[in-house]
């Protein structure tokens, strides 16, 4: 699968550095060396110019397991936000960065903990 071209704001790519050069990414293995991979290749536009389509922290979004069909909604999360937003999802797990920065009818393959690869879709992005 291509890579889908994805976009993410200044403001959540300094705090996303910030968060894995603090952490050490090196703890998270392949999944921050994943983010850390997507952060690199991401258009990064001002914080108002971010499109509405476009899956970004504490935006709501429904996506589709296209392996099995099932349409799920959650909202993008710091990971020390989980817990205080109805649905969250944090952006440091394999999901969670596999969504950062794609447009509704994107899709997007990821590794799963257990080593499976799988395909997401973008449906529908909530402001």
């Amino acid at each position: 699968m291509n890579m889908p071209k994805i976009v993410i704001s200044k403001q959540v790519l300094g705090r996303l550095d910030a968060m894995l050069g603090t952490t050490g990414y090196d703890h998270l293995g392949k999944l921050g060396a994943y983010l850390l991979d997507e952060l690199a290749r991401a258009q990064v536009v001002g914080d108002d110019e971010l499109p509405p389509q476009v899956v970004s922290m504490h935006r709501k979004v429904r996506f589709r397991d296209d392996a099995a069909g099932r349409e799920t909604e959650a909202v993008l999360v710091y990971p020390e936000e989980l817990g205080t937003v109805p649905h969250a999802l944090s952006v440091l797990t394999p999901v969670g960065a596999a969504l950062l920065g794609l447009s509704e009818g994107q899709s997007m393959g990821y590794q799963t903990p257990d080593g499976r690869e799988k395909t997401l879709t973008v449906v529908k992005v909530f402001r």
